[in-house]
């Protein structure tokens, strides 16, 4: 992964938008669309926002151009 500069001179990191499908104890599943740097900064996240999640099954969406025109959980700043 390349870094890109941004404002102030800080070095920030690549970030691209994942679909997850999270797997709940009992019978349930959820749905979504992650930012993250990574497949494991994305698992991460979507296992930590909900302690019911007992798995997650991550994917990187090919076009992310596309992916940032709809709704995704983003990276808070």
């Amino acid at each position: 992964m390349h870094s890109k500069k941004g404002h102030g001179g800080l070095e920030r990191l690549s970030t691209y938008i994942f679909r997850y499908v999270a797997k709940l104890h009992g019978n349930g599943t959820l749905r979504g669309r992650i930012e993250a740097t990574s497949a494991l900064h994305a698992k991460q996240r979507v296992m930590q926002s909900n302690e019911l999640i007992k798995d997650a099954h991550i994917s990187l969406l090919k076009n992310q151009a596309s992916a940032r025109k709809n709704d995704f959980e983003g990276i808070k700043q």
